[in-house]
């Protein structure tokens, strides 16, 4: 298996594909990397693209209803977002 195929596979929404399929997915991903506190979208933005976690750590914060900034969920590898 490929690093990529297994970057796939280790995200849940993936996990029941075949391997054939998974290989063919695989072939379309672009890696990218992000700095810490990188912002990787804007809540609001339209949902072109699907991210899964490879390594490391991304929170999900929002403002809530007084200004604070409040974080949502921490996803780590094999999680997906922006779906």
């Amino acid at each position: 298996m490929k690093p990529h195929d297994q970057a796939l596979r280790s995200a849940s929404i993936f996990a029941s594909l075949p391997d054939e399929h998974l290989s063919r997915l695989a072939l379309r991903l672009q890696q990218r990397r992000f700095d810490r506190g990188a912002q990787i979208f804007r809540e609001g933005d339209p949902g072109t693209t699907l991210f899964v976690i490879g390594s490391g750590r991304v929170a999900i914060p929002t403002q809530s209803e007084t200004g604070k900034q409040v974080t949502l969920a921490e996803l780590g590898s094999g999680a997906a977002l922006g779906d």
